[in-house]
């Protein structure tokens, strides 16, 4: 039914309202009234309408909405209008759509706010797309002086996931500002393979436990990865022992890369003994 009040700050309450809740049918009512002109809609509104859309998982309905916007010059852009249309492409997994609407913001003199870089950088993450696609945007935010949070560098750092080398540069920008980090900020820097050795990834995983965060069994594994590089076994049984003693669950890479470390350290018959244990567990044979 139509709301007793359509005014555009009432209609924009009763859409967070039902996009909070997913209440799809709703939102979808709501979207029928604006397009049957039964509401008054200002851009408040339109970005609630936006958001709560995109909430119930209908981003295409949302930026189809956003795109009607540029015959209307009435509503105007804002900062927070943008972020809406970005947070639907990344819930859509269009990183390249969301770059190009972040550039229409900019070209319109809007200024992205840490929440637009954050989104942004998701949706990058999200999708697989290029490193190079959020280093850009990385260096966008620098060059606006938009202050990055745990989140931007965070999704930055699964972002750069495919290349090590810029993945460091963004921890090293990360330590420069003095972020706070938190749980996600090591496994993500852990699975970029921030550490380039052993001795790096055992620094990191003290500076975890010096700001009281636990590690978890990616962060045990990125570790068991770097010894078996190097044939560290003894470091591969400490890690495995330590990681048990704090009730974490061992995979079959934990134990690929224990096997790996003494197999490069020549110690083969250590290998197949611990093998041999595995399989026995497992019920495996082997020739």
């Amino acid at each position: 039914r139509v709301p007793n009040d359509r005014s555009p700050k009432a209609v924009s309450k009763i859409l967070s309202r039902l996009g909070s809740a997913g209440e799809k049918d709703g939102v979808e009512h709501i979207l029928g009234l604006m397009e049957r002109g039964e509401i008054d809609m200002d851009r408040v509104a339109f970005t609630s309408l936006i958001t709560s859309l995109t909430r119930c998982g209908m981003w295409e309905r949302a930026l189809a909405v956003f795109g009607s916007l540029r015959s209307r010059p009435d509503i105007g852009y804002d900062t927070i209008l943008y972020n809406a249309a970005i947070s639907a492409c990344h819930k859509g997994r269009r990183p390249y759509l969301a770059a190009y609407n972040f550039r229409e913001m900019k070209a319109k003199g809007i200024q992205p706010s840490t929440s637009t870089y954050n989104t942004i950088l998701a949706s990058c993450a999200s999708k697989r797309a290029s490193w190079k696609m959020a280093f850009d945007f990385l260096h966008s935010m620098r060059h606006d002086k938009v202050s990055p949070d745990t989140q931007t560098f965070n999704t930055a750092l699964s972002a750069c996931s495919g290349n090590a080398e810029k993945a460091r540069e963004v921890w090293k920008w990360m330590l420069e500002e003095q972020t706070k980090r938190d749980k996600y900020t090591y496994t993500a820097a852990f699975k970029a393979n921030v550490p380039h050795d052993l001795e790096g990834g055992l620094s990191m995983l003290e500076a975890m436990q010096r700001e009281g965060i636990r590690p978890d069994m990616i962060t045990i594994n990125s570790l068991l990865g770097l010894c078996a590089k190097s044939g560290l076994w003894r470091e591969s049984i400490e890690l495995l022992e330590s990681s048990q003693r704090s009730q974490l669950s061992p995979d079959t890479f934990t134990y690929t890369s224990i096997i790996s470390a003494m197999n490069r350290a020549g110690e083969w018959e250590r290998a197949l003994a611990l093998f041999d244990s595995l399989a026995e567990k497992l019920e495996v044979n082997h020739p």
